[in-house]
């Protein structure tokens, strides 16, 4: 092989190798974000009510008759049954945790 085309050859290997550790890297930046925000974000939560991707704050809540009737994240109004978990929020928003479209905990400014 004539040297210019070794040197071209050379040239691409050290590109691609350089494109592949760079590509790495930046994958391997998402992912830790990705991961250390979700533990931030739901290290509050009660393990029972959070399956690391089910909790989040929600907009209204509020005691009628007795009962809790909560607003979920995709605006349908929801009433809280005998089953649902109430806990203080730390954060003074009201937040849901829902399972499979079912509310496991209310966690409430103030407590319950």
């Amino acid at each position: 092989m004539p040297a210019r085309e070794q040197w071209a050859a050379l040239g691409v290997a050290i590109f691609a190798a350089i494109t592949g550790v760079v590509i790495g890297v930046g994958m391997a930046i998402v992912v830790i974000w990705a991961l250390t925000g979700n533990a931030r974000a739901h290290s509050w939560y009660s393990p029972y009510c959070c399956n690391m991707q089910d909790c989040g704050p929600i907009t209204k809540a509020e005691q009628r008759d007795g009962k809790w009737y909560y607003t979920n994240r995709t605006g349908k109004p929801v009433a809280a049954d005998a089953e649902t978990q109430f806990h203080a929020s730390k954060d003074g928003q009201t937040h849901s945790c829902e399972w499979y479209g079912k509310l496991r905990c209310l966690y409430i400014p103030g407590g319950n």
